[in-house]
């Protein structure tokens, strides 16, 4: 998945359907000027054993951190991998 994004605020943001992980989803919201992209897999390991991962990463091209106080990142992108093992019996 690949998405460009450009608002002249928050009042104008966008909020946009991403598929994650099983039994999981998300509409993020983004403003300001920048790019989301992320990658979905699955594979089975054995006939019981599957394995979900996803990694997307925010690129903002006009801020040099991202959110505030606990949350705040000191850079302009930010990435997040998430991994998910399911096992039948």
């Amino acid at each position: 998945v690949f998405g460009y994004f450009n608002t002249d605020s928050y009042d104008s943001r966008l909020y946009i359907y991403e598929q994650g992980m099983m039994y999981d989803f998300s509409f993020p919201a983004f403003y300001g000027e920048g790019i989301r992209y992320s990658l979905l897999v699955r594979g089975n390991i054995t006939p019981r054993l599957m394995i979900t991962a996803k990694a997307g990463t925010t690129n903002y091209f006009d801020r040099d951190k991202i959110s505030s106080s606990y949350q705040q990142i000191n850079h302009s992108s930010m990435t997040d991998i998430e991994v998910q093992l399911k096992y039948k019996f």
